[in-house]
């Protein structure tokens, strides 16, 4: 899931940037990016709804050891594995590229959707 993910990102980022300036690691930016804000928006919708107060110190500790977590599991299982990844993935057939595809477009159309969502709760 996440494989198709980064590839798909990796693509897109491949082909915007004409000098192919790292579009792995970009790639790998952006997911993080993405992660962050859905699970931040998620703790901030319960937030909301729940009346959660935390200090500034808490909120920042919580966030740094989640970010953390993010960037270590992104690089374990996805970016390690990024020329396998990319390899793999170009030589799915059409049908497969159309899901695989599909389901990118489902994640950031959702991911937007909930950050919006966050930001309307607030």
């Amino acid at each position: 899931m996440y494989k198709d993910i980064f590839y798909w990102m990796y693509f897109h980022l491949k082909t915007m940037q004409r000098q192919r300036y790292a579009p792995f690691f970009n790639a790998l930016l952006c997911m993080i990016a993405f992660q962050g804000a859905n699970i931040f928006s998620i703790i901030f919708i319960i937030g909301a709804y729940k009346d959660l107060k935390l200090s500034k110190d808490s909120a920042l500790l919580i966030g740094l050891i989640l970010f953390v977590l993010i960037i270590m599991v992104n690089y374990l299982f996805v970016y390690r594995d990024r020329l396998k990844i990319a390899e793999i993935r170009e030589q799915y057939t059409e049908q497969e590229q159309r899901k695989s595809k599909r389901f990118f477009s489902y994640y950031i159309f959702s991911s937007l959707l909930l950050f919006v969502a966050a930001v309307i709760c607030g």
